[in-house]
């Protein structure tokens, strides 16, 4: 076992401990780009949410106020987003486009709400931990992303079981 992967190495010119340090190296390497990546995204991202304006919509706060969570939930709008979107764990905030259609919102604070009781965020930290870890792996890459597209299905599915089957577009 040990002793020919050990004499393979050493046939091909490189010692067995250089080739353990390098695959080593390279992998840390790949791991912490991507890592650096999540977060440069992350980091940019929430400097656009930052410049998002409260929303006075007071048919969302309305819906907000039936739909009580344990964390408070903030509602804001912005021209600089094309679709709805959830960021925060303890401060959850629903992040609206700027043109929403007024008949959307009902389903898209559904939408959101969902991924927000489920804590939805932790998973995709957990997806984006693991990918960092195994960034390798192309099984793993494909991982990823059926897992967020599963979260996606997942939410519409309980929106049109709790909406109706008629909310279904």
């Amino acid at each position: 076992g040990a002793q020919e992967a050990a004499a393979g190495s050493v046939a091909a010119g490189v010692p067995a401990p250089l080739e353990s340090g390098v695959s080593t190296v390279l992998w840390l390497l790949g791991a912490l780009i991507l890592g650096g990546y999540f977060l440069w995204c992350h980091l940019r991202c929430r400097r656009t949410y930052a410049q998002s304006l409260p929303a006075a919509d007071e048919a969302a706060r309305q819906w907000l106020a039936e739909h009580p969570l344990r964390r408070r939930v903030e509602l804001r709008r912005s021209d600089r987003v094309a679709a709805p979107l959830t960021y925060g764990l303890l401060r959850p905030v629903i992040l609206l486009p700027a043109t929403l259609e007024p008949s959307a919102l009902p389903y898209v604070l559904a939408h959101e709400w969902t991924h927000i009781r489920r804590l939805d965020v932790v998973y995709k930290w957990a997806l984006c931990a693991v990918l960092c870890i195994h960034w390798f792996n192309p099984a793993v890459w494909l991982l990823y992303v059926m897992a967020g597209r599963d979260l996606e299905l997942s939410c519409d599915e309980a929106v049109i079981q709790s909406c109706g089957v008629q909310s279904r577009s």
